[in-house]
């Protein structure tokens, strides 16, 4: 059984605009590892790939999403990058968000960097249901770069979206601009609940700033 990541790092750049404390998953973009995923489950063999193949050329984008997967851990870059691409045309968020990843940072398995092709990437990934994809069109509107301007207001959105779909990088982030008071009213109740649901999602930062508002305010917790 293969189990499942949240998002698995973060920009330094990103990181520093958001004066955060970093999520303990965070890694360097180099070291990036795609998520695995438990539509792998039963990839044994010649036969199982043949099968994993037959069911992607027959639309199921979990199926390509997985070869994209077992190549990109072979070092098989370009065919990662030919089946994200593919599970990402048969509306797999995850497929979308992927390759979103390998676009904005012009890692192996894509042609070259492309931040336009990275957010609109990340924007399918986010309206499919994969709370990484909307952390990292969060991302683009907090910090603002050639394509797209600055938007406090929707970043919050975002990252509140990426939390509520169980990304605990999303509600890290939540928290820290209701702790901050970046682009909203401070407001230490909401950070605290963030930083919560962080926290129960396994990100141990989020743990750490939980309790430093719980001891600031006597210990009642949110």
């Amino acid at each position: 059984m293969f189990s499942k990541f949240s998002r698995l790092f973060i920009s330094a750049a990103a990181l520093t605009v958001l004066m955060s404390v970093s999520p303990a998953s965070a890694m360097p973009a180099s070291d990036f590892i795609p998520p695995a995923t438990d539509a792998a489950v039963g990839f044994r063999g010649d036969r199982g790939v043949r099968s994993f193949e037959e069911q992607c050329y027959s639309g199921n984008g979990s199926k390509c999403y997985a070869l994209g997967y077992f190549a990109y851990e072979e070092q098989k870059f370009g065919t990662a990058g030919y089946f994200f691409e593919k599970a990402c045309s048969m509306e797999s968020g995850q497929g979308c968000w992927v390759l979103g990843v390998l676009y904005s940072e012009g890692l192996k398995g894509v042609e070259r960097q492309d931040t336009a092709q990275a957010k609109d990437l990340f924007e399918k990934s986010c309206n499919l249901g994969n709370g990484s994809g909307c952390y990292d069109l969060g991302l683009f509107y907090y910090t603002g770069n050639t394509e797209t301007e600055q938007d406090y207001g929707q970043a919050k959105d975002l990252f509140e979206k990426s939390c509520r779909l169980r990304d605990g990088n999303g509600c890290h982030v939540a928290g820290t601009i209701y702790y901050k008071g970046k682009g909203v009213d401070q407001d230490l109740r909401q950070a605290k609940y963030y930083y919560g649901k962080s926290c129960r999602l396994g990100d141990d930062a989020g743990c750490a700033m939980l309790n430093r508002l719980n001891d600031l305010d006597g210990g009642e917790e949110s």
